[in-house]
C-alpha cells in the first residue's frame, strides 16, 4: 500500500525539498494537488513541463517514489473543466501516474454523466482512470455506486475522501467499504474535529475515524495496490508528519 502527502497547501515548499521530505520520512509518493496552475511545476523549466515529465518520473522510480494521483479542485457538475482534465490525463500518462481526480459539489446529474461521457475516451487514451471525490454529492457513497455501476467502466473509480462521508453525513466506514467495495483506488485521510472542520493540529492522525481499522478492511477487501494519500495540512511545517508515519507504518 503507497502511504503518500498531498501538496495541497503546500506551493510555497519546492519540489525538491518535498521530494527529499518524502525520503526521509519514508513515504511512497506525492499527491500532487492543483498542479496545472503552478507555473513553477509545468512552465518551461519546471519538473512536469512536457519536455521534462519523463525525466521526473523516472528520477522518482530511482528514488523509490510515485505520483499516486493529480487531485484537481475541478467541479464537473458545473465547470466546464474537460480541457484541464484533459490536458491532466496527459500530464498523468507523461509522468506515471494512474489517476485524476474530480469532484461534483452541485446535484446536476445531467451535467455529471455529459461530462463523464466527454473525459472517458481520453482517459482511455492515456491509460488514466478518473477518480470521483466522496465529497459534494457524492458524500453519498451509495448514489456514487450507483453511477459507477451504470457506467462499468474501468477509466472510472472511487476517491474516498474520508472526511465528507463520516462528518458530512454520519455515514460510517464499514457502509462506505459496503458500498463503494473494489472502487476505491486511492483514500484521502484527514484529521477532522466533531464539528465538521478540518483539525490542522495533527492530533489525532486520523484515530477518531480509526484509520487503521478501516486500512486494515481494505487490504481484507483484497485491495492491497490501493494508494492511500494523506492531505498533511496547510501549514507547511510538516509537524505532524511523524504522527502519520508511526502510525501507518504497518501499511
Amino acid at each position: 500500500m503507497n502511504i503518500s502527502f498531498s501538496t495541497r497547501g503546500w506551493a510555497h515548499i519546492a519540489w525538491e525539498e518535498q521530494v527529499q521530505m518524502a525520503e526521509t520520512m519514508r513515504f511512497g509518493g506525492i499527491e500532487l494537488y492543483n498542479v496545472q496552475d503552478d507555473a513553477a511545476m509545468v512552465g518551461r523549466g519546471g519538473p512536469l513541463h512536457k519536455y521534462t515529465a519523463a525525466a521526473t518520473a523516472r528520477e522518482l522510480r530511482q528514488r523509490g517514489l510515485t505520483i499516486p494521483c493529480l487531485d484537481t479542485p475541478c467541479d464537473i457538475s458545473a465547470d466546464d473543466c474537460a480541457g484541464t482534465v484533459t490536458a491532466l490525463m496527459q500530464l498523468a500518462h507523461d509522468v506515471q501516474c494512474p489517476y485524476v481526480s474530480v469532484g461534483a459539489l452541485h446535484d446536476d446529474a445531467a451535467r455529471i454523466d455529459a461530462a463523464l461521457a466527454a473525459l472517458i475516451p481520453a482517459a482511455q487514451a492515456q491509460g488514466v482512470t478518473i477518480l470521483l471525490r466522496t465529497q459534494g454529492v457524492f458524500a453519498d457513497t451509495a448514489r456514487l455506486r450507483a453511477l459507477l455501476d451504470r457506467f462499468a467502466c474501468d477509466q472510472l473509480g472511487a476517491l474516498w475522501q474520508m472526511h465528507h462521508p463520516y462528518r458530512v453525513r454520519g455515514e460510517s466506514a464499514d457502509t462506505t467499504i459496503r458500498n463503494l467495495g473494489a472502487y476505491v483506488r486511492h483514500v484521502h485521510l484527514q484529521d477532522s474535529d466533531d464539528d465538521g472542520g478540518y483539525d490542522r493540529r495533527g492530533n489525532a492522525a486520523g484515530q477518531e475515524h480509526d484509520a487503521g481499522a478501516v486500512l486494515h478492511r481494505l487490504r481484507r477487501l483484497h485491495q492491497s495496490g490501493v494508494d492511500t494519500g494523506m492531505d498533511a495540512g496547510s501549514d507547511g511545517s510538516g509537524g505532524h508528519f511523524p504522527a502519520f508515519c508511526e502510525l501507518y507504518e504497518p501499511f
